[in-house]
Parts: C-alpha cells; structure tokens; sequence
C-alpha cells in the first residue's frame, strides 16, 4: 500500500466516525489542522517529484561525451577555482556551467571590491580623526559623523568658550605722554613735521604772485613769465649757494685751486677732431722739451719732424 491510498483510507475513515459522531465533536477543530497540515505535505512531496523528473529530463538532454574537461596547473587559478565552484575541472563546453562562473566571478570580485571601498573608508576616517587629534584640522571642518564624538563635542565646547571670551577681551589703550612719545617713535615726529612743512610750503606757493621777467620782444621791453626750467636752474643755483654759504660744497675758485689744469690741457680736452688733439698735444709737448736738455730736446726735435715727414 503506498502513502497516498494509506492517506485517502484515513481520510475517509474519519470522514465516517464524524458523520456517526455528535454534530458537536470536541476533536472537530484538531483534525482540521491535522487535515490542513497534511494536505500541504502532500501537495509539497508532488512538488518535489516534479522537479525531479524535470532535473532528469535535462540531465538527460546533455550530451556528457561531447563535454570537454580541463584544469589548470597554476595554483593560484586552482584554489580560485576550488573556492568559487568547488572543484578545479572545468567544462569548457558547457554552457550553464560557464555561465554560472562567470556570475560567481562578478559576484566576488564585486564583494571584494565592496570591501576595498570599505576599507578605504575606514582608512580616511581614521586618518581625519589623527589630523583633528593633531589639530591639523579644526573640529568645525570635520564631518557630521566624526563630530558627534564625545572627544570632538568636548573640543567643539572649549573652541566655543574661548571664542567667548577672546570676543569679550578688550585692549587696554594706553596713554602715552608727549615727551615719551617723541623718545620711543621720533620716525613718526619727524614724519609729522615733514608732511606740515611740506603743506605749508605748498600753501605758500599758492599764495605768492607768479614769477616773471623782462625780456625784449619787437625792440619792445616786455613783462613774461619764467619758463619751469629757469624756475628749476634757478632753484639748483640757489641750493649750490646754500651748500657753498654752509660749507657742504667748494665754490668754482676753491674747486680750480684743488684741481688745477693748466689752459693747454683744457684747450687739449675740448678738442672734437683727432688732427686738432695731436697739434694741441704737440704744443704741450713743445713746451715741456724746453725744460730738458739740449741734447735730448735735439733728439726729440727729429723725431718728431721724421713723423711729421713721414706722415705728409
């Protein structure tokens, strides 16, 4: 007797005892359950025999002769395999098992590279939190995830209290008197009397009348202005004298005594042509021969005639 006519036998059996029993029967709600728990079980156990028969059909529609097997002798390729499907021969012609390794390739290199990316994250946390440590980093800059810390809230409190305070903290002005402001900056006193001179300078030149000259236009005397470079030569005349009255500069007649030149050197010097430099020098040199010698004034006689002679 198989299980299925041993379970319609028991059905129709208590399908019997309850239409002899009282219409009430205490068990009724129990041997629905049981009824129910088996009815699942068998439409489960059909189930399974259908994919049974069907995981035949297909085994059998595989051509295992045409199969082609291989494995690999690399270690590395050999342990990868093991671990991805389990045992390191590969069929290289059949499809469904090639298919399945390559969706078990992606999923692992996914996983792997889900744990780099992960990795890589814990690695910056970290760093981030030593920079924020070393205060390389203020705490207001962090991210919100490392910021809610105790280590970092306490450091975000004590920021906050000392830029209280810095807030709150007012310089003293201190009150110098003028003496002691002239000991400790005479740059800026100096600074200061400058620019008043300077301004009342300019005050005092707007004030004054434009200067002006006579000059002699169409046989006629005539009042001009100064042109700005006789102002400026005016001016350099003026300050050399200044310099000459205080003693900071020689005047022409002390300079000509300190540096004398004799005229010839300064005719000799004003010469523009190589012609005129050698007859000036000639002359000089004419001058100094008379105080050699007669011998040697005789010699240097001819040798300049030679020269003369030669060069004509």
């Amino acid at each position: 007797m198989s299980f299925a006519s041993g379970f319609w036998a028991t059905v129709e059996l208590l399908v019997a005892l309850d239409a002899t029993s009282q219409s009430h029967s205490p068990f009724e709600d129990d041997v629905e359950d049981w009824l129910e728990n088996v009815s699942s079980k068998v439409q489960q156990l059909k189930n399974n025999e259908e994919e049974k028969k069907q995981n035949l059909v297909e085994e059998d529609s595989v051509d295992y002769g045409n199969l082609v097997d291989c494995s690999f002798s690399c270690p590395t390729v050999r342990s990868r395999l093991e671990l991805l499907m389990g045992s390191n021969v590969v069929r290289l012609t059949d499809r469904k098992y090639m298919l399945r390794l390559m969706s078990r390739i992606r999923q692992d290199h996914e996983s792997q590279q889900e744990a780099r990316i992960q990795d890589r994250k814990t690695r910056e946390l970290m760093r981030t939190k030593k920079m924020i440590l070393n205060r390389f980093i203020p705490v207001q800059e962090a991210p919100s995830e490392i910021r809610q810390y105790p280590l970092f809230q306490l450091y975000l409190y004590c920021d906050a209290i000392i830029e209280q305070r810095r807030r709150k903290r007012v310089a003293k002005k201190v009150k110098i008197s003028k003496s002691l402001y002239r000991l400790l900056y005479p740059e800026k006193i100096t600074d200061e009397a400058a620019i008043a001179t300077t301004e009342e300078e300019v005050a005092s030149e707007e004030d004054k009348p434009e200067p002006t000259k006579e000059a002699v236009v169409d046989d006629a005397t005539e009042t001009v202005p100064v042109t700005r470079e006789e102002l400026e030569a005016a001016a350099k005349e003026k300050e050399l004298a200044e310099d000459v009255e205080n003693g900071y500069a020689f005047s022409r007649e002390e300079y000509e005594n300190l540096h004398y030149e004799a005229e010839n050197v300064k005719k000799l010097k004003e010469t523009r042509t190589v012609d005129e430099m050698y007859a000036k020098a000639h002359e000089i040199v004419g001058l100094l021969f008379s105080l050699a010698g007669d011998e040697k004034r005789k010699r240097c006689a001819a040798v300049v005639r030679e020269e003369e002679t030669t060069v004509s």
